[in-house]
């Protein structure tokens, strides 16, 4: 399969790309980017299909994002009451 987990990884998190994230955070999301390109090429080096590999990094990614959004939120707040 010609996919590129990197891309599918990227695509995933394309939505953060659109936010001012907070530095403090930035590591923690390219980690995460990186963690999920190892799930999609686990996925595709097992011969799954590309359905099936957008919808499970897509899902990892989901369990993380409501909890990044948050604190990005949180930080943001934190930094403009100073």
């Amino acid at each position: 399969m010609d996919e590129d987990p990197l891309r599918l990884a990227a695509q995933a998190v394309e939505p953060l790309q659109q936010m001012d994230v907070p530095p403090a955070l930035q590591e923690s999301i390219a980690r995460h980017q990186s963690h999920l390109a190892s799930l999609a090429a686990s996925l595709l080096a097992a011969g799954c299909e590309k359905d099936m590999v957008v919808t499970s990094v897509e899902t990892a990614f989901a369990s993380y994002k409501e909890e990044l959004i948050a604190a990005i939120l949180a930080l943001k707040e934190a930094n403009h009451d100073r």
